[in-house]
């Protein structure tokens, strides 16, 4: 569960929950021979250590994991699989970048300027992309 029962699950404007956030980064940045409940564990922890301001308050969260598992369960990774991950965590961390600026920039900022930003960010993506695919 993404939090706790009876407590709120936090969510970046751009990244979305906490809890998700990190599971996707521990999923596609974990080591081949990591079973699921360790992806979990180390979410739970990275989940724990993050803390946010919102209005007077510093707030935290800290996710739950509940299973009926009975041994580990691992999901295999082949070195294709681990290119892709690799790739996928570039495209997504810039793409973040890039919304952020996009939310965070001021109304006064021309279009032009934008739009430039949006094509530097696109043609990295792309120059990546070759990069990998090659």
């Amino acid at each position: 569960m993404s939090t706790v029962p009876g407590y709120v699950s936090l969510r970046h404007k751009v990244k979305g929950s906490w809890f998700i956030d990190t599971l996707s980064e521990e999923i596609m940045c974990r080591e081949p021979n990591c079973s699921l409940l360790d992806v979990f564990t180390q979410v739970n922890a990275s989940v724990d250590k993050k803390s946010s301001v919102v209005g007077n308050s510093m707030i935290s969260m800290m996710s739950e994991l509940r299973t009926t598992l009975r041994g580990p369960l691992y999901l295999p990774l082949e070195h294709d699989t681990m290119k892709k991950a690799a790739l996928l965590s570039i495209q997504r961390a810039l793409f973040e970048k890039l919304l952020e600026e996009f939310y965070d920039s001021d109304l006064k900022n021309p279009k032009r300027e934008r739009k430039t930003k949006w094509y530097q960010c696109t043609s990295l993506l792309h120059s990546y992309q070759d990069r990998y695919n090659s």
